[in-house]
């Protein structure tokens, strides 16, 4: 079990999120000071390439002298507060509130607004740093149980009180933001991040019952005390909660061996304005399934409050490692090859040529003795394997599970792979891709910075689509920069 409330609301206070940008205060990749071409990761690592790679790129020079990136500064946190409109105070509800649970649960001052009034994508943080604040939230609740949620639901309905749920605040789909046309009811986002305890644990099952506010690396540390892990891992997973990739409909990084949430999600319970809904924990039978209504709902119907979920022993054997194919059409046909034989290693990422070059660029100092070995790899795999360089296109392959299974996978995908003309890179890629996997929001936010804007757009696709959906949505895109007389990049 996780520690006391106090504990919990210490470490996951929200006023660590910031309200311009990814990740917490204190965090970002910036331009280091001493030397205007090489970028400060937030580990203190320093990255040299990507300056160069921005300014070839996206900004189409092919100039001898490297050209120095531009700031383009976010609105100060003054200004910004100064943009916030008055709160709509409902009276009665506040309180009403103050009755129920605790006053000091409603926080409306300017700072805990602003925190809370979108997520994350790129057209969020492009307003915010405009101090383009359409409708911030009039407060904010800090539920600290379920019971706290069903107070609180039945007082927002019968005071008719806008809820908004709000758990890490990754959203990118405008999930936790109000709507501008909302001026007369009062708006309260719900903060979810005081309710992060595992209530339950059963290892013979192999479940366990979590409040849905907790964060992921805070539920996998609670997990891990009993040697168990959840086995999801999207890409927001340091920042987010629980509830969030329910209502989102979350998928990670090991989804092609534990699923997608939906898979690992058994039961929950849901605090509406009707009464509790809690959803069965046994195989349904017939009639339809309530959990339906709720995964990926964006919390339009409820706030998720708790949720038993399925749990995996932390697997005693790791591997990661990188390959290189000499073409995105290869490696996909070798992956599509991995499928048909039944073999699933937990995470396959393939990159096409203009990824890989990204992250080439995205590389931060290492050991000469790695440098001189990258170097190399690239005069091997050209001079050797026949490879272009400017297509060769990275993958990461990864295997969890018993020394037998992950031997058994690794053969299996190795075996392909080589058939496939590939060139084995080792596990330093394996961790590399570990330790960077969570790093291209802070690429965002460093672009978004100096006057450049990146975001990401994603789909399905069967695989004898995939090909041709990837050359032609990168021409589409290539066509309409071409149109508007623009320049670019997508990877």
């Amino acid at each position: 079990m996780s520690g006391d409330k106090d504990s919990a609301q210490q470490r996951d206070d929200y006023r660590r999120i910031k309200w311009n940008g990814w990740g917490s205060r204190g965090r970002a990749m910036v331009l280091d000071p001493n030397d205007p071409f090489v970028v400060i990761h937030p580990t203190g690592k320093k990255i040299r390439g990507l300056t160069d790679f921005i300014a070839k790129e996206i900004s189409g020079s092919t100039g001898g002298e490297r050209v120095k990136l531009t700031p383009s500064p976010s609105v100060s946190l003054e200004e910004a507060l100064q943009k916030l409109q008055p709160p709509v105070v409902n009276d009665a509800f506040v309180s009403a509130f103050g009755s129920e649970l605790r006053s000091e649960q409603l926080h409306q001052d300017g700072e805990s607004r602003l925190i809370h009034v979108v997520g994350k994508n790129y057209r969020d943080l492009w307003r915010m740093r405009r101090g383009d604040i359409a409708r911030a939230p009039d407060a904010i609740a800090v539920p600290e149980s379920h019971d706290d949620c069903v107070k609180l639901v039945a007082l927002a309905d019968k005071h008719n009180v806008v809820l908004i749920p709000f758990g890490g605040g990754t959203n990118v789909t405008g999930g936790v933001e109000a709507s501008p046309f909302e001026t007369r009811r009062m708006i309260v986002s719900v903060d979810m991040r005081r309710m992060g305890k595992m209530l339950s644990i059963d290892k013979e099952s192999r479940i366990a019952t979590f409040e849905c506010g907790v964060l992921g690396p805070d539920l996998d540390e609670q997990l891990g005390r009993h040697g168990f892990m959840l086995g999801h891992d999207p890409d927001s997973y340091i920042h987010s909660t629980l509830g969030g990739w329910i209502a989102a409909r979350g998928s990670g990084a090991y989804s092609n061996k534990y699923g997608d949430i939906e898979n690992m999600v058994l039961s929950m319970k849901v605090a509406t304005p009707k009464g509790v809904i809690e959803t069965p924990l046994a195989s349904r039978q017939c009639g339809p399934d309530m959990s339906g209504l709720f995964v990926g709902s964006e919390g339009i119907f409820g706030i998720i409050t708790e949720a038993t979920v399925k749990i995996e022993p932390v697997p005693p054997v790791r591997h990661y490692e990188g390959w290189l194919f000499p073409s995105f059409e290869e490696g996909y046909a070798a992956f599509y090859k991995v499928v048909k034989q039944d073999l699933a290693p937990v995470c396959m990422r393939l990159y096409d040529d203009d990824e890989t070059r990204m992250s080439f660029a995205l590389k931060t100092d290492a050991p000469k003795i790695q440098d001189l070995a990258g170097k190399g790899i690239k005069q091997y795999i050209k001079l050797v394997k026949g490879f272009d360089l400017d297509k060769v296109c990275l993958c990461i392959v990864g295997f969890e599970g018993t020394p037998y299974n992950v031997a058994h996978e690794r053969a299996g995908v190795t075996k392909i792979f080589h058939a496939a003309n590939a060139f084995r890179v080792g596990t330093g890629a394996g961790d590399n891709w570990q330790e960077k996997k969570y790093d291209l929001p802070y690429v965002r936010d460093f672009a978004l910075g100096h006057g450049y804007w990146a975001d990401v757009f994603e789909t399905t696709a069967f695989y004898g689509q995939g090909v041709g959906l990837w050359r032609a949505v990168k021409q589409a895109v290539r066509d309409v920069w071409k149109a508007e007389g623009k320049q670019g990049w997508i990877g």
